[in-house]
């Protein structure tokens, strides 16, 4: 089993971590769905894509902070009409917004962070589901963090999120991984030199992290054959030995 054909939605895939598996799976012959909150950004990754002239993939711009049950459908609705099928989401997006202590973090803000990085996950989850299940090998991969585990101070919503994405990925294994051919991972991809790592290490030396494409070989893996005999569904990136 490879990625080839594979029909694969990924969030934030404008950038960072998103865009660089984006152009990678596509390499390899992956049908992508790119969402994300910048079209013009958006729309610069799916040029770039291999196999965009043949109409392999599709772009779709979705602010996930005002994602609501009705534009999951959208989404849903966009992908059954392009594809017919879906067979993983690789849910990437996230938002740190600012460090702060919680007592300083604004209402609207704490809503928003969650909103997108906990809550548009579930209604996008939820509602694809009904696709990734009627497949063989089908996948969801969620993004977490180390604050998932320990969470650390003036991280805020954030932290939150990861901790509550975190249960939640448990939750959906637990609920489906025993009774349909379906895989839900939990990835730390650990440091990495992405724009909202520069909002929490300002000052930090690039030069001292790995490079995205460090990554991709785990999300391969995650839809590789030999991912269908693990256990373990937590994975951090020095579990890969990369």
């Amino acid at each position: 089993m490879s990625v080839k054909d594979k029909i694969i939605l990924i969030t934030g895939a404008s950038d960072g971590i998103g865009k660089t598996v984006a152009l990678d799976l596509a390499k390899k012959g992956a049908k992508l769905i790119l969402l994300g909150s910048n079209g013009t950004k958006l729309n610069a990754v799916y040029g770039q894509l291999s196999g965009v002239e043949k109409d392999y993939h599709l772009s779709l711009e979705c602010d996930l902070s005002l994602l609501n049950d009705q534009s999951a459908i959208e989404i849903e609705a966009a992908i059954l009409e392009h594809y017919g099928r879906l067979d993983g989401i690789i849910h990437n997006a996230a938002t740190l917004k600012k460090m702060t202590p919680l007592i300083d973090l604004e209402t609207n803000l704490w809503e928003k962070i969650l909103k997108v990085n906990l809550t548009s996950q579930f209604i996008i989850t939820k509602t694809l589901l009904n696709l990734i299940l009627k497949e063989e090998n089908g996948r969801v991969i969620f993004t977490s963090s180390n604050v998932a585990i320990q969470p650390k101070a003036f991280w805020g919503a954030y932290a939150v999120s990861k901790y509550a994405v975190k249960g939640m990925a448990e939750l959906f294994r637990q609920e489906l991984e025993n009774i349909h051919q379906i895989k839900i991972f939990n990835f730390d991809p650990g440091p990495s030199p992405t724009s909202m790592r520069e909002i929490a290490y300002p000052n930090e030396d690039k030069e001292t992290l790995k490079s995205l494409e460090k990554l991709i070989p785990c999300y391969e893996w995650f839809f590789s054959e030999a991912s269908n005999n693990t256990n373990q569904h937590y994975f951090k990136f020095s579990d890969f030995k990369i």
